[in-house]
């Protein structure tokens, strides 16, 4: 047997493995965070809050990963500079599941770059493309967060100092992507034996654009999911961007009881606001419970018809 074909045969092997792992992982934690709160509870938080806010809520999300999708596009269509076809409804698929997955489970770039690279590799992808196309999306979200970050905190009227200095690394870091990008955009290098093509300023606008509202609509989703309290919708984001920072380092699962701590030690006025208590659980079954029951169903049936395909041939 050709040593190519055992080699893709052990990788194969290997993801599949590892699917397996995050799959029942996920289960796990679904479990977990249905009985962290109790069913009654969660049914009772959403009862608790008109339709219309509920409604918005999950249209919010689903926008928000729309634009999850949309960078793995930009990145199939103009970074890799291999003719790859892969139909569109294929891409955001792939991007829903493994994005709710990955954020659930923690360790986002390892555990939803997996489930990724599983997808993708059968639409012919290598794992060295799977790598940019993760990286893009990695870098789109964090330039989002550096340009929303650099102008809540470098104008705003506070002198707690690593506020503003990590609001000058995030100008910074800004700076010199636009930087290289007016220097080698549209030119086409050869990194790791693969051909890529550096983003332009058009699209690094686009994509520094649609990090920035990522991160403003998955706030105003907490945002809408809190009711009427007496809370300005910037002083929240402020709060929340911090808490989101800080969950994400911590690599917990899902940021649970992290974000939400982070939330309540920034939010001082409302620690003690029985409807912004609410409104975090909320948050965290309409944002991240029902889309991982969601993704994991998708996974299921996916799995089980490409299953039935490969026993067809």
């Amino acid at each position: 047997m050709d040593s190519k074909i055992i080699k893709y045969n052990i990788k194969s092997f290997i993801i599949v493995c590892i699917i397996t792992i995050t799959f029942i992982l996920a289960l796990n934690l679904l479990k977990n965070q249905i009985t962290r709160f109790g069913l009654v509870t969660i049914i009772d938080s959403l009862k608790s809050i008109t339709l219309t806010r509920i409604s918005l809520a999950f249209v919010l999300t689903i926008v928000y990963y729309i634009i999850l999708g949309v960078y793995d596009f930009i990145s199939i269509k103009y970074i890799l500079a291999n003719k790859i076809h892969i139909k569109l409804h294929n891409i955001f698929l792939v991007c829903f599941i493994s994005n709710i997955i990955g954020n659930n489970l923690g360790y986002s770039m390892l555990f939803g770059g997996l489930i990724r690279s599983h997808f993708y590799l059968l639409y012919n992808l290598s794992i060295k493309n799977v790598t940019i196309i993760l990286f893009f999306a990695s870098l789109s979200i964090w330039l989002g967060f550096a340009i929303i970050y650099a102008i809540l905190f470098s104008f705003a009227n506070t002198y707690y100092m690593p506020s503003k200095c990590i609001s000058i690394i995030c100008i910074g870091i800004i700076l010199l992507y636009c930087i290289l990008a007016l220097l080698y955009g549209g030119k086409r290098l050869t990194i790791f034996h693969n051909m890529i093509c550096v983003p332009n300023v058009k699209i690094i606008f686009i994509q520094i654009m649609l990090g920035g509202l990522d991160w403003l609509i998955v706030s105003w989703i907490l945002y809408t999911l809190i009711g009427d309290i007496n809370l300005k919708y910037i002083v929240l984001l402020k709060s929340f961007l911090i808490s989101q920072f800080i969950s994400v380092i911590s690599q917990i699962p899902g940021g649970i009881g992290i974000f939400e701590k982070t939330m309540l030690y920034c939010s001082k006025t409302m620690r003690y606001n029985i409807n912004f208590l609410a409104g975090l659980i909320r948050y965290r079954v309409i944002f991240y419970l029902i889309p991982l029951v969601i993704a994991i169903m998708l996974l299921i049936i996916f799995e089980t018809m490409n299953t039935i395909r490969k026993s067809k041939i």
